[in-house]
């Protein structure tokens, strides 16, 4: 399990669901924005499925971040869901 905090300068975690990248949005702004950005998951309505998260804020679609050959990580890898039947809530890591 990876934190946000130690997401490079060139890397992103690409998030493959609204409700994954909401979870992605909220360590970003909790644990690394200095500017906190309330309506950042707003951008993930632009590539969808294929939106990608910087750790300053910023976004691209996975074409363009593989083009680039910037380092991706999926969101499975930043958020931890416990397993069916587990009665402890989604744990979130930071």
């Amino acid at each position: 399990m990876r934190k946000v905090t130690d997401l490079g300068k060139n890397e992103v975690i690409h998030c493959s669901t609204k409700e994954k990248a909401v979870a992605i949005c909220d360590l970003l702004n909790k644990f690394v924005l200095k500017i906190k950005s309330p309506h950042m998951i707003d951008r993930w309505n632009t590539y969808r499925e294929e939106t990608c998260f910087f750790n300053d804020g910023e976004y691209a679609d996975l074409s363009y971040c593989k083009e680039q050959e910037i380092k991706i990580y999926s969101d499975s890898d930043f958020i931890f869901k416990p397993k069916r039947g587990d009665s402890t809530r989604e744990c979130r890591n930071f």
